[in-house]
């Protein structure tokens, strides 16, 4: 669905948004601020209403659909490195 208000010409490199260990090193300025509060607030609701699970099953369907548009996205799961 196409947003009016969301800008489609910036493009950022997902390598540079994370550390080493895989954290948010860097945000992109937000585009739209009160859609992104939406979804955090929708997605808060449906863990509260529903329950983890149901988020987590929709977040992977969010992630699945991603991939299927060619979205990039950086890896998401976290790696520490042990000190021994």
């Amino acid at each position: 669905m196409f947003h009016p208000r969301i800008r489609r010409d910036i493009a950022y490199d997902a390598l540079d948004m994370f550390d080493p260990y895989g954290d948010f090193k860097l945000l992109p300025p937000d585009p739209d601020p009160d859609e992104t509060t939406d979804w955090i607030a929708s997605l808060d609701a449906l863990a509260e209403d529903v329950g983890p699970e149901r988020a987590q099953f929709v977040l992977y369907k969010l992630l699945k659909r991603a991939r299927q548009l060619h979205i990039g996205l950086p890896p998401l799961t976290q790696v520490r490195r042990s000190s021994f």
